[in-house]
């Protein structure tokens, strides 16, 4: 970090503050992320612990099982997530982000693979029941489904919950994880644009934060063009 204050020394006493403090809350997310994904709050397998990225070996049956049995996001992630605003509550409830090695297979999913790069893992949930798991990868802007069946990363069920149409108020679908993450979880990501005209189509009003990502999701909500062909069969009699 570089940080000119000249000689006033008082900056520099609040700039290393900060740095402190940031490091201790740094500790305290981590910590608190090991303590929830292993208390006895859950009755998946304990995660393994310090900064290991979790492996194919150690999962279990089921899509809540799998990401019980992940391991937390390294240190140094935790430590990005808080320099980006991201609050502990929102990496810790309702459920704990994870880290796992993937690769992504095509534009839409993805597979774990220990010989893969490191991702975050979220769930992508219907009324808090998991239908998928997500995997998102800042780098490279990435992010797929395992199975393939998710739209969103935020409970599905939130496209229809009344309350964010209250007082002419609007669904906030953020571009990416981290906009979910630094907003509390509120509102959406899209994760697989096909399925945008089938989900949002009856959706009141959405609220995006960026012009560009508007035009996008404007496009992704239109009528699909039909691949049907209509044939017409004319009695023989009738042609004559």
């Amino acid at each position: 970090m570089s940080v000119d204050l000249g000689h006033d020394m008082s900056g520099q006493l609040i700039v290393a503050a900060n740095e402190v403090h940031r490091a201790q809350h740094g500790v305290r997310a981590a910590v608190a992320m090991r303590a929830v994904t292993n208390s006895g709050r859950t009755d998946g397998p304990p995660t393994p612990q310090g900064d290991a990225v979790g492996t194919t070996a150690q999962f279990v049956a089921g899509d809540k099982g799998v990401h019980r049995s992940l391991a937390i996001p390294s240190d140094n992630v935790v430590r990005w997530l808080i320099d980006q605003g991201v609050s502990d509550a929102a990496m810790l409830t309702p459920w704990p982000l994870k880290e796992a090695s993937v690769k992504f297979v095509g534009p839409h999913t993805f597979d774990f693979d220990d010989s893969g790069e490191p991702a975050l893992i979220f769930r992508a949930t219907d009324h808090d029941a998991i239908l998928d798991l997500v995997a998102w990868q800042a780098r490279s802007g990435r992010l797929a489904s395992w199975r393939g069946v998710a739209f969103t990363i935020g409970d599905v069920a939130e496209i229809w919950n009344p309350a964010h149409y209250l007082f002419g108020d609007a669904l906030p679908v953020h571009q990416t994880p981290l906009q979910w993450l630094q907003a509390e979880r509120t509102g959406i990501v899209v994760v697989d644009h096909r399925d945008a005209y089938g989900y949002l189509r009856s959706c009141q009003r959405v609220r995006v934060f960026d012009p560009a990502f508007g035009r996008q999701l404007e496009r992704w909500v239109q009528p699909p063009k039909s691949l049907c062909k209509i044939f017409v069969e004319v009695p023989e009699r009738q042609a004559a």
